[in-house]
């Protein structure tokens, strides 16, 4: 686009792809969010790219029945994105052992959303992220008997609720 103002509703959008590789990416100015991966996206690697999103939107958007492999590392994500995730891992039923991971990120919410937000979707994990500025650093909702998630060497700031915040004790 013309770096002026938002002519897409997303940057990157794709539906049931994989094996792609985006890296060095920014992007910005677009309505409706940044990287939307829908629809059960598998082998994803989204490597050193800067990820802004408007008001209401996600950096980030993962769904699908299917999705596994997301890799999510390196990159530089703010969104204003109130009540949702600046990262958000989700679908309406189960997903397990997705096989996501987040790492080496700055991932920054300037209200009152999610860091990374995983619901229904288990088997991820985040390392070595710096997380803050939003509500929450990492929430973890319903997922699937035995599934975890697991946050390693992450640094929270600014957070005016929990760093990690679960529904079901073990989650995490």
């Amino acid at each position: 686009n013309n770096d002026q103002t938002a002519t897409r509703a997303t940057c990157i959008t794709a539906t049931g792809k994989s094996y792609r590789t985006f890296r060095g990416f920014v992007c910005d100015g677009a309505s409706a969010g940044g990287i939307n991966l829908l629809i059960s996206c598998t082998n994803i690697v989204i490597d050193q790219c800067y990820v802004t999103a408007p008001k209401a939107a996600n950096s980030i958007l993962v769904t699908g029945a299917a999705q596994s492999t997301i890799a999510i590392t390196n990159c530089y994500l703010v969104s204003d994105a109130g009540a949702i995730g600046t990262i958000e891992f989700y679908h309406s039923a189960d997903v397990s052992d997705a096989g996501h991971t987040v790492s080496n990120c700055i991932i920054i919410n300037s209200t009152l959303g999610y860091g990374i937000y995983f619901l229904n979707v288990g088997g991820a994990t985040v390392k070595n992220c710096n997380i803050a500025n939003m509500a929450y650093g990492v929430w973890v909702d319903s997922l699937a008997a035995g599934q975890t998630i697991t946050v390693n060497n992450c640094l929270f700031a600014n957070l005016p609720r929990p760093c990690i915040a679960i529904t079901t004790q073990g989650d995490i």
